[in-house]
């Protein structure tokens, strides 16, 4: 599974969760903003849900989810754009730099442009 160690090393950033009252597990969320010249791309998020600290059963275990946006444009109107929230689902036996691919690609394939809310 991926750790936090693994994701400082690929240079994510460690953020506190504000806002979330969870009494059934403890979650951390790391970041990462991608670039091309200086320009903002995407970010990816990775959150740890770390289970075990409020459970014994041996079923329940800490996860990690991962999500970006991507602002995809309509070609039928000018400057408007689609949001598109991708959260695949992660494997316990993938990589950071797998997502990061995978990332990569779907942002390649769907034709996507810069963030448009943070490049100014």
């Amino acid at each position: 599974m991926i750790n936090k160690q693994d994701l400082l090393d690929k240079g994510y950033k460690e953020f506190t969760c504000h806002g979330i009252e969870n009494k059934t597990c403890d979650n951390v969320l790391y970041g990462k903003t991608f670039f091309s010249n200086d320009i903002k791309l995407y970010f990816i998020h990775f959150k740890i849900w770390y289970f075990s600290k409020y459970y014994s059963v041996s079923n329940i275990q800490d996860c990690v989810s991962s999500e970006t946006y991507f602002y995809i444009p309509i070609t039928f109107k000018a400057d408007e754009f689609y949001t598109v929230h991708f959260k695949p689902l992660i494997e316990h036996n993938i990589t950071v730099q797998e997502v990061e691919k995978l990332f990569q690609s779907a942002y390649e394939k769907l034709g996507c442009v810069p963030d448009i809310h943070n490049n100014n």
